[in-house]
């Protein structure tokens, strides 16, 4: 009966591990179901203007919607790893989940291989214009450009292809997002542009006068919203996150000097006046504080980002709305407060300089052209700061006013602010193993302190050696108490305490360090006790063992009578009765195991092999229930095992109660 039950327990472990197995695999096949990328035809709206306008689509009545089937001129689709969500405000919307996205639009035959009297692409079309944008060269056949903003009020022309069925250079994937893009979330404006002619009757002079055709320009429009997931970037730091703190906006006038020198009020008579560049913000941090010059201070601790960002309010060629003011192509001119010589800054410069603890100041970092990149969704105009220190920011740019009397005048933004690190931890380590050592841990070898990359905090270590009384206590004696250097070790045996203090979260933190072999100090380490605790023990007649253990004094013995028992046992005398209900347990048990042996082949059976993969997304729904109804099916064999068992325990059980009372 033993081996029987034996056998019982094996099954049903082996239908565990089996369930475990199933569930595995099936997890995995489903993952890798669902990890491909996709493909995806946006939307669009069609629109029809006279020959005598310039594709002005802002203005103009849509004509009809262009869906899924795409366009008689085209189809317009994105493709990679992501999710289509529910539409904003007229914008197509599409989560990325990981990678980047494609823009791709297939051009189709239907305008080329029309007849005459249907309407057919005229490829002799000689503007430069779409609505208010200007192209590099004449539409012809066809234009795509590929307008983005950040906020659907400025838009830029991040990508633009003239005559595209005549031109190398455009593909089917003619655009990729960035990973910036996508962190930021970008809305995007597809804009096609051709026109299309048809003859309606034939008539004299016609090659002259051409008044026998319709013409009509068609713009295709597709506005859509790209941006990661949050399962994608969930560490990344977006201009939105907060904490988030604007530090300047407002420039000054540097009186004409373009060594960005001069200070000058701007007055109503000042171009700049009433009006900004940009902003600068940072976010990324855990706690602003000030310093005593009421400077920011912004903390952070282990992972943050501190990320310096600007947004751009402005059309850089067309300041304020003003057609005749722009950002100047500055290519003369030096910056005195930074020491830097004649340099070519384009369109704006930033500048960026930074002072370690000890006063030290790097070399400024020089961005140039940088309202130009900032005009530019794709364009890397946040800076990432990891280190602590101080810091000083410029944007230098120059404004150019057009026609009588204009000029150029020179404009800067400045401001400081530093960063700190808002932990308190320091961390001691072996100088032998190099690893950590906890609170009151000891080391025989010494050890030096990690600062984790905090410069700015206060540390200081004191030493005491231990002496010892007559009666075995013993005391701490300092031997010294001093600030701590990041290069300093302490290999001489003693206790060591430090303490850590950062000045501007006002925490502290204090660990002891035991060094050397005594067992004294191994005691101390090993029960985290303090030295009163210690002394209490020895008075209490404990002895320190030499790994550190202590041992109790030593009780008198004492002789105490106790009561012997004996435990009778008894066997359940074997009769008839009982062997035949044995022997039905018996059989129940052996159809119980049938049961499960069956059970198994099934499922042995559903267990995918490499020849069944192909055909594993049409059966994944028929597997799941199968698999489940199996599982089910398991559970129940081994619960009918263990309620039999139990029954027939029970039984054998009364029958010897029965026994006894007889």
């Amino acid at each position: 009966m033993v081996n029987r039950i034996k056998n019982i327990m094996s099954l049903i472990l082996s239908a565990v591990l089996f369930c475990t197995i199933i569930i595995g695999s099936f997890t995995f096949n489903s993952e890798s179901v669902l990890a491909s990328d996709s493909e995806e035809t946006v939307d669009g709206k069609l629109y029809k203007v006279d020959v005598k306008n310039d594709y002005e689509f802002s203005s103009a009545s849509k004509d009809s919607d262009i869906s899924m089937g795409g366009s008689l001129y085209g189809k317009f689709q994105i493709s990679g790893d992501f999710s289509q969500m529910e539409d904003a405000d007229g914008f197509n919307v599409y989560e990325v989940n990981s990678g980047n996205i494609s823009l791709n639009y297939s051009l189709a035959d239907y305008y080329i291989t029309a007849d005459d009297y249907s309407w057919h692409l005229y490829d002799k079309a000689d503007t430069y214009t779409v609505d208010e944008y200007k192209l590099e060269d004449k539409i012809k056949s066809g234009a795509v450009m590929l307008l983005a903003s950040v906020d659907k009020e400025r838009w830029y022309i991040d990508y633009q292809c003239s005559d595209i069925r005549d031109n190398d250079d455009f593909s089917k994937n003619f655009y990729t997002t960035n990973d910036l893009q996508q962190l930021n979330g970008v809305y995007y404006r597809l804009v096609v542009a051709y026109e299309l002619v048809k003859r309606v009757d034939d008539a004299v002079l016609d090659f002259m006068f051409d008044n026998n055709h319709n013409y009509t320009r068609c713009i295709e429009v597709y506005d859509f919203y790209i941006v990661d997931s949050a399962k994608k970037s969930p560490n990344v730091v977006k201009p939105t996150d907060t904490p988030r703190k604007e530090l300047a906006s407002s420039p000054i006038n540097t009186d004409g000097s373009n060594g960005y020198s001069g200070n000058k009020a701007i007055t109503n008579k000042d171009v700049h006046f009433g009006w900004s560049m940009g902003t600068f913000s940072i976010n990324g941090f855990t706690q602003e504080t000030k310093d005593e010059k009421g400077n920011p201070i912004f903390l952070k601790n282990v992972g943050d980002r501190v990320t310096l960002w600007f947004l751009l309010n402005q059309d850089i060629e067309k300041l304020n709305g003003d057609d005749g003011l722009h950002v100047a192509d500055d290519n003369g001119s030096y910056d005195q407060y930074f020491g830097i010589p004649k340099t070519y800054f384009e369109h704006g410069a930033l500048i960026i300089r930074f002072t370690d603890k000890d006063g030290s100041k790097s070399d400024p970092i020089i961005y140039t052209d940088y309202l130009r990149a900032s005009a530019r969704t794709g364009a890397n105009t946040r800076v990432e700061l990891f280190e602590e220190g101080d810091y000083e920011v410029a944007l230098n740019y120059a404004i150019k006013e057009d026609g009588w009397g204009g000029g150029t005048d020179y404009y800067r933004m400045f401001f400081t602010f530093s960063i700190r690190n808002g932990n308190c931890m320091v961390f001691p380590m072996d100088v032998v193993t190099k690893q950590e050592l906890l609170n009151k841990s000891i080391t025989s070898n010494g050890f030096s302190l990690d600062w984790a990359r905090s410069k700015y905090l206060t540390i200081k270590v004191t030493k005491n050696d231990i002496t010892y009384n007559v009666d075995g206590t013993i005391n701490l004696e300092q031997r010294f108490s001093r600030p701590a250097k990041p290069d300093d070790s302490y290999t001489d045996p003693g206790v060591y305490v430090f303490t850590v203090s950062n000045e501007y979260t006002k925490d502290t933190m204090t660990k002891t360090i035991y060094v050397g072999t005594s067992k004294v100090l191994k005691a101390l380490s090993t029960h985290g006790m303090s030295v009163e605790q210690y002394n209490q023990y020895i008075l209490d007649g404990y002895t320190i063992e030499d790994d550190g253990s202590l041992t109790a004094p030593t009780e008198p013995e004492t002789t105490t009578e106790e009561e012997t028992t004996t435990e009778e046992t008894t066997t359940e005398p074997i009769t008839e009765e009982s062997t035949t209900e044995v022997a039905k347990a018996t059989e129940e048990v052996s159809s119980a195991e049938e049961s499960l042996e069956a059970a198994s082949e099934v499922a042995d059976r559903l267990i995918p092999t490499d020849d069944d993969n192909d055909n594993n997304d049409e059966k994944t729904a028929i597997n799941t229930t199968v698999v489940i109804s199996v599982i089910a099916a398991l559970v129940i064999v081994a619960v009918i095992m263990a309620t039999v068992y139990v029954m027939k325990s029970k039984k054998k059980s009364y029958r010897s109660d029965d026994t006894d009372q007889n």
